[in-house]
């Protein structure tokens, strides 16, 4: 008997009362078959939450476009640039082996799974995603003026060599990752796929030990044990016979076995919560309400942090302050017909809107009305001149000042022609 507990876990030991203590069965198996082993990026995205909330965000802000501007302060107003080829690079090709899409995706990937994501700036002329675990950053012992070198296998680069982006950095070049932050619960969850996998493996069976009344003969333990192997195989029906005095003692299902598709579904919300998404978003089941919220507090944070990266990465030192890169976010309610079409009426009413420049955002074909529309009940004041016009009497007037007499002849025939109506 000591033989058998010995080969699955089970061996006894004495307790202070001189009898003897074993071991939950559940849990020896439970640390036989799934181990302890140190969660990693490739381990946890094995977890169908993890990589489902990376994948949504992820491809949600790298199917959004780049766009550049150029502002003048002078006027007061912004240019968009649509002839720079660092669009090109951002937009569709990155470069000779990789698209934009590809580049971008993977570089937030690597930010929310690592903390931080690597794109190498080719002489302007193209962008590389380099992988995070081919990067090695080194800086100086200053606490303060710190300074970084980053080495891609032996040779070394500057930080302004790359569009870095990262998530819960205290340097701007290196970061926390959601691996790194939340080891603990994504190694439970991936424990427990472990053991649902040992489960299906062995075809369900109900786990146990032998136990046996006299010590056995090695022939007698290796058939015993090629007869265990065959039992809990899943491939077909098979059997076991033991022989007298070797008995089957089930073990008996603890809490934790019990409870685990509960569980699963606990700490699915919890990796949702990580990433600042619902269990719905995750599970594609999200209604309109759950969708955007989800956009802004899970896409737009890295909507921001990834303006921020291009902007310090990709412009020279004499357009910082004139240009800007964004990313077009408007595409993300393009989803919610109502809000948007609400969003366009609230706009031309308000006159920062053309009824040809909502048609150009929603690709219909302008029909060349250019006209700015006026409710006759509005005064309009110049600030910059103090110069007052009403368009219901069509008169113009300079505050402080008397009106002239042509312009009380004016607003007197304009009351007598109101008093006759």
């Amino acid at each position: 008997m000591g033989i058998i507990k010995k080969i699955f876990g089970l061996e006894t030991r004495a307790s202070l009362d001189g009898g003897t203590i074993t071991p939950e069965t559940d849990a020896a198996l439970l640390r036989a078959l799934v181990g302890t082993g140190e969660i990693t990026a490739e381990t946890a995205l094995e977890i169908p939450a993890f990589s489902a909330a990376v994948d949504f965000i992820s491809c949600t802000v790298a199917m959004l476009p780049v766009k550049l501007y150029r502002e003048n302060t002078e006027l007061h107003k912004t240019e968009e640039i649509t002839d720079d080829r660092r669009l090109f690079l951002l937009n569709d090709e990155a470069n000779h082996g990789m698209s934009a899409l590809d580049a971008k995706r993977a570089q937030v990937r690597d930010m929310l799974i690592n903390g931080a994501g690597y794109l190498y700036i080719d002489h302007g002329e193209a962008l590389y995603y380099v992988k995070h675990g081919d990067i090695s950053v080194q800086s100086n012992s200053e606490p303060i003026f710190r300074d970084f070198d980053i080495l891609v296998g032996a040779k070394r680069y500057y930080t302004f060599d790359f569009v870095i982006l990262t998530r819960g950095s205290s340097d701007g070049v290196t970061g926390r990752g959601a691996v790194r932050e939340h080891k603990t619960l994504l190694s439970a969850m991936y424990n427990a796929l472990k053991y649902e996998n040992v489960i299906s493996r062995t075809g369900g069976n109900k786990k146990g030990f032998l136990q046996a009344e006299h010590k056995l003969s090695q022939e007698a333990f290796d058939k015993m044990k090629m007869a265990w192997e065959e039992l809990y195989a899943n491939n077909g029906n098979n059997m076991m016979l033991l022989n007298d005095g070797v008995k089957y003692v089930p073990s008996a299902s603890t809490s934790v076995e019990m409870q685990l598709n509960e569980n699963k579904r606990t700490n699915s919300e919890l990796i949702a919560a990580i990433f600042g998404l619902s269990p719905e978003v995750i599970s594609g089941t999200a209604n309109t309400a759950q969708y955007m919220s989800a956009v802004r507090t899970a896409v737009l944070p890295v909507v921001e942090a990834y303006q921020a990266a291009l902007n310090k990465a990709l412009l020279t030192e004499e357009e910082k302050g004139r240009y800007y890169f964004t990313l077009d976010t408007t595409e993300l309610l393009k989803g919610d017909t109502l809000s948007r079409y609400q969003a366009y009426a609230l706009g031309l009413q308000n006159n920062f809107l053309q009824i040809d420049e909502v048609r150009y955002l929603e690709d219909i074909e302008p029909i060349g009305f250019n006209y700015v529309k006026l409710g006759l009940q509005d005064v309009l004041l110049d600030p910059k001149t103090n110069t007052v016009y009403t368009p219901n009497t069509n008169q113009t007037a300079q505050m402080g000042r008397v009106p002239s007499a042509s312009n009380q002849m004016l607003t007197k025939n304009a009351e007598n022609t109101g008093e006759e109506k």
